[in-house]
């Protein structure tokens, strides 16, 4: 099943299968997606070898494991390509490839996008301050105008544009420094500290695109009415979705229904909750049960494999009630390392 109601046909193994509708390709080896939002952005070089010697372990037993924890969102778009560019993660020979790169590379073989963040740094001509990877200019009050990351290669990875102080439009860019996605944004009322006397200003993503390589925006999303519009090759809208975590869902779907890949992901996730309504990945998941199981639905909902529980509820009745395979963990931090 799948959001487009897209019809399969069948394909050899190791072959790649394309959807018509909006371009997306698939491929049928096996591939890792890892996704670990309660990773540090800059790791210790044996932090990187313990979660590289699991991948091999699970490689070696051919699990070829997926990993999704927590929530994706476009404000997670700059820590997430930060992952995907630590190549580090995953095995010789296997795509690194994630979510995001395959939005960005879709359809634009033959339109390459030009390197922009260094152009613009070739005009700038500052140095920066040693040990920095950013570098910040200023307007004539002092105010900052321009903010520009950089990772230790010098290349740009974020630039973050401002109006009277106040940010306006970020900018990522991707391990070729491409556009890779832009936001915009503006100061609108916190209806959470909302005062009759005093409006509580904050700043607000009010619009988001994420790019391909030719820079052909693939992605329009809306986020205060709640519209995340999936564009063909041309830049055309052709399928609205409430959230990205909605888009993510359908991807993986397809990634997923013509293999016996298995994906490691947090029942607490609003994304598990999403992907459970699918009947057809209810093969591939094996539930990571790290936090309190409140309303555990999964024995009627699902049955995998495997579940992942933390040794602290392994004897909670919600969780003695689950299939006979279950794995006890220290926590899924002890798992991993």
């Amino acid at each position: 099943m799948s959001f487009f109601n897209i019809k399969k046909q069948a394909v050899e193994p190791g072959q790649r299968q394309e959807s018509d509708l909006a371009g997306f390709s698939f491929d049928d080896v096996k591939t890792d997606y890892l996704y670990l939002d309660m990773l540090p952005t800059e790791m210790p070089d044996e932090m990187w070898a313990r979660i590289r010697s699991v991948m091999n372990l699970f490689k070696k037993e051919a699990l070829s494991p997926s990993v999704i924890t927590g929530d994706l969102e476009l404000d997670a778009t700059s820590r997430f390509m930060s992952y995907r560019d630590k190549k580090k993660l995953f095995l010789p020979q296997t795509s690194y490839h994630n979510f995001y790169d395959d939005l960005h590379h879709r359809g634009a073989a033959n339109r390459t996008q030009a390197a922009f963040g260094t152009h613009l740094l070739e005009q700038f001509k500052v140095k920066p301050a040693a040990g920095s990877r950013t570098d910040r200019y200023l307007d004539d009050e002092g105010r900052i105008a321009l903010k520009i990351a950089h990772d230790d290669r010098k290349r740009v990875t974020m630039m973050s544009y401002f109006h009277a102080g106040q940010l306006t439009r970020e900018d990522s860019y991707d391990e070729d420094q491409r556009l890779f996605a832009s936001e915009l944004y503006a100061q609108l009322p916190d209806f959470q500290q909302i005062s009759l006397l005093e409006p509580v200003l904050t700043n607000t993503t009010i619009q988001a695109t994420i790019f391909n390589i030719g820079g052909v925006p693939i992605i329009n999303a809306l986020p205060l009415i709640k519209q995340y519009w999936l564009n063909n090759q041309a830049g055309e809208p052709v399928h609205m979705f409430t959230d990205m975590n909605a888009i993510l869902v359908w991807w993986l779907t397809q990634n997923f229904l013509h293999t016996d890949r298995k994906l490691y992901i947090d029942a607490s996730s609003e994304l598990f909750v999403q992907l459970v309504n699918e009947p057809a990945m209810h093969d591939h998941l094996i539930p990571i049960i790290n936090d309190e199981p409140d309303q555990l639905i999964l024995p009627q909902l699902l049955k995998p494999l495997r579940y992942l529980v933390n040794e602290q509820f392994i004897e909670r009745p919600e969780v003695l009630a689950l299939p006979e395979d279950v794995q006890k963990i220290d926590s899924w931090h002890h798992f991993m390392s």
